[in-house]
């Protein structure tokens, strides 16, 4: 609960005005009148503005406050502010919220649900121990072209040093030439080949094989945050047999070299895949992207 005196303020902000909906539930004591009521509904604009005042000779005792992003986007920068709108009036820190996505705040605390009704990590859009993306159609056959498998997008700021993603994929591999293949997890703000790789397996294929089997999964931990943090991961591509996408039935690939990662900013994470000629051909039906550890 929070206890606001007379011609006390609530104020907020959001990154982007008209996309946060706030509704405020509280009670208004005066004298010896409680009276229970919504004491604010709007939207967020995208410079700081009051949002509710105390009427005079008059306490309030504030019990919920909901924040909605009504948008199809992810907004940033959603602040909360009591009797100012200075940095040293902040009630939250700056919030980032994924489309359809809520934020309550109450005797409980501070929860985060998502368009499902899922709970998220508090002050992340990333869900806790759940997939975060999921093929759900087989790709098409991957060859010359590198091509993302499965990405998911990640809120500025929602990386924290522990920050551990596992990856996990399946698929087949007709092949014909010893061609090498690169399966590689990508993190950056692109969502394309031109972001860095946190992890990379780079098998060699056989010089034969028609639709063999393989599965593979991937580990990557943030190391270090801020406009300069650091990621490393891990690879292990097993494979049925010794044709197809690797003549040999294991490859375990250690990156030993963490790559820059600017997690003040969002960020996409990515499985790709590339062969180095026609003759080594991919095809996934699984591929999936989970948040081992916030």
């Amino acid at each position: 609960m929070i206890t606001l005196a007379a011609t006390d303020t609530l104020a907020g902000v959001a990154g982007t005005a008209s996309a946060i909906t706030y509704t405020i539930w509280g009670m208004e004591y005066s004298g010896t009148t409680e009276t229970y009521k919504k004491l604010a509904q709007g939207q967020l604009g995208s410079s700081a503005g009051t949002l509710y005042t105390v009427p005079a000779s008059t306490t309030t005792f504030v019990k919920q406050i909901t924040l909605v992003n009504a948008s199809g986007s992810t907004v940033t920068g959603i602040i909360l502010y009591n009797g100012g709108t200075a940095a040293a009036n902040q009630i939250i820190g700056s919030l980032s919220l994924s489309a359809s996505s809520s934020v309550t705040i109450n005797d409980l605390g501070l929860q985060a649900t998502d368009s499902l009704g899922n709970d998220l990590v508090t002050n992340s859009n990333v869900t806790d121990n759940s997939g975060l993306s999921a093929i759900t159609a087989t790709s098409a056959a991957i060859n010359t072209t590198e091509t993302i498998v499965t990405s998911a997008t990640l809120a500025a700021n929602s990386l924290k040093v522990g920050t551990t993603f596992r990856v996990y994929a399946s698929g087949t591999c007709t092949s014909s030439a010893a061609n090498a293949s690169n399966f590689r997890i990508r993190i950056g703000t692109a969502g394309t080949s031109a972001d860095a790789v946190a992890a990379v397996i780079t098998p060699t294929a056989a010089t034969s094989g028609t639709n063999v089997p393989f599965y593979l999964e991937f580990t990557v931990t943030i190391r270090s945050i801020g406009s300069s943090g650091t990621v490393l991961g891990v690879g292990n591509l097993q494979n049925n047999g010794t044709t197809g996408v690797t003549a040999a039935s294991q490859v375990v690939a250690q990156t030993t070299a963490t790559v820059t990662v600017n997690t003040t900013v969002q960020n996409i994470i990515q499985l790709s895949y590339v062969s180095a000629a026609t003759t080594t051909t991919s095809t996934f039906y699984t591929g999936v992207i989970t948040l081992a550890k916030l």
